[in-house]
């Protein structure tokens, strides 16, 4: 699926051709996590990728999947802390694309950069995230100009309803 992934226009756009490894890597921390990459992980995932060890699609779940890996205490507080705070930052940009794209049903590919331009990691980037999905879909649902609207209902809880 990663793969498949890596293949679209907007993966593309992100992560185009020609990109060294070791800025490919600062850009996933950037996507991913929202953040710089610190140079001991900057180090470690630029040469996994020079050496063969993970391609790029895989680099990207890898990331994600540590973001959302169990704690790692024996590393240290700080450790434990980014760990918290990048996996806060994916779970929120993770509400965040759902209450777009399933709750709401939206697919607007121009629409969608725009409300995940707005997520910067900070609880007023999530209010205004939210305030931009809201607009989007009120002109979405206008019977006179809207659009196709596809909401996926039962699969997930929306996290911006009380």
């Amino acid at each position: 699926m990663a793969l498949l992934f890596a293949d679209q226009d907007e993966t593309r756009s992100t992560y185009p051709d020609g990109t060294s490894n070791a800025d490919f890597t600062a850009e996933v921390y950037g996507n991913v996590l929202g953040r710089s990459a610190d140079q001991a992980g900057l180090t470690f995932w630029t040469n996994a990728l020079d050496s063969g060890a993970v391609s790029r699609d895989e680099l990207i779940l890898q990331v994600l999947d540590g973001a959302r890996s169990p704690l790692q205490i024996e590393r240290g507080l700080d450790f434990v802390q980014q760990q918290i705070a990048d996996r806060n930052y994916l779970e929120n940009k993770i509400d965040i694309g759902a209450l777009y794209a399933v709750h709401k049903g939206m697919s607007d590919v121009a629409q969608a950069e725009a409300v995940m331009a707005l997520y910067d990691g900070t609880a007023s980037s999530i209010i205004a995230s939210v305030d931009a999905i809201d607009t989007f879909y009120r002109d979405a649902i206008d019977p006179s100009d809207g659009t196709f609207l596809l909401q996926v209902v039962g699969v997930l809880d929306n996290p911006f309803e009380s």
